[in-house]
């Protein structure tokens, strides 16, 4: 309350969490830096203010969904910016839980910054942060991947963080396979992308990384049999317990599947 009523008496106050939020935008790496008339979407009244107090030119418009949501409209460009709570996600990790992200790779020094700030929260990034290959960023993946490499490496040194190795046959990657006369072979597949991987594998490590299958989403390039031939050759070499981690043990551990309870075909 703003003013206490007599013989009411706060008689302590507990430790606060973590209040800050966490700014994640396309067009500037603080609110500062964003261009003035930009939409910063928020369904808070608090963030509202907030921002409108510092940057009193810029626009702020209702944004809502849950984290993923959030960031989905962002990467659409629907809005220039939205805020997060910290605390939030540090509160998953307390519980157990763990987050997924699904971001495109412009954006993955937010997710950099949001890991390092919640430590104790077990996070997994998907598709490699969707190196996108359309629209502006048509045939810019030989630009894109050194940039990506130095943001992976960062991203490595946190250990709350693991890697789903896949979906980088979308047709946002713009390989183009979806408009082939014909799908690729595991062996066009890996030469294509097997150097997305190999860098991944060699900063994290089998034991954070897991393939996954992105199907049916990536089914319009290539087939699941395809996909799995060239992730048995990609790590040919790798020890039985690499294997074994990347093929189910890695996802078993980070989502806490009891493999034992699922019934086996015969």
């Amino acid at each position: 309350p703003t003013w206490l009523p007599e013989g009411l008496e706060i008689a302590c106050i507990l430790e606060r969490e973590d209040p800050r939020d966490a700014l994640f935008s396309n067009d500037g790496d603080s609110l500062a830096a964003l261009p003035s008339g930009a939409l910063v979407g928020t369904a808070s009244l608090r963030r509202q203010a907030q921002v409108l107090a510092l940057r009193p030119d810029l626009r702020v418009v209702p944004l809502r969904g849950n984290v993923d949501t959030r960031l989905r409209k962002l990467a659409e460009g629907q809005v220039a910016a939205t805020l997060l709570a910290v605390a939030g996600l540090r509160r998953l990790g307390r519980r157990g839980m763990s987050f997924d992200s699904w971001l495109y790779h412009y954006q993955l020094g937010d997710f950099i910054d949001l890991a390092r700030a919640c430590p104790d929260t077990l996070m997994v990034l998907d598709h490699f942060s969707v190196p996108l290959g359309v629209g502006t960023f048509a045939g810019q993946h030989e630009r894109i991947f050194p940039r990506w490499q130095r943001q992976m490496d960062a991203l490595a040194e946190c250990a709350n963080v693991f890697l789903k190795l896949g979906g980088l046959a979308m047709p946002d990657n713009g390989f183009g396979w979806h408009q082939g006369s014909r799908p690729p072979t595991s062996d066009e597949f890996l030469d294509a992308q097997g150097h997305w991987y190999r860098h991944a594998l060699e900063r994290f490590g089998a034991e954070r990384c897991m393939f996954e299958s992105n199907f049916p989403v990536d089914r319009v390039s290539v087939s699941f049999a395809v996909y799995f031939n060239a992730m048995k050759k990609l790590v040919a070499g790798a020890s039985e317990a690499e294997k074994d981690a990347l093929f189910h043990g890695t996802a078993a551990r980070v989502y806490r599947l009891d493999l034992k309870a699922i019934p086996q075909k015969r």
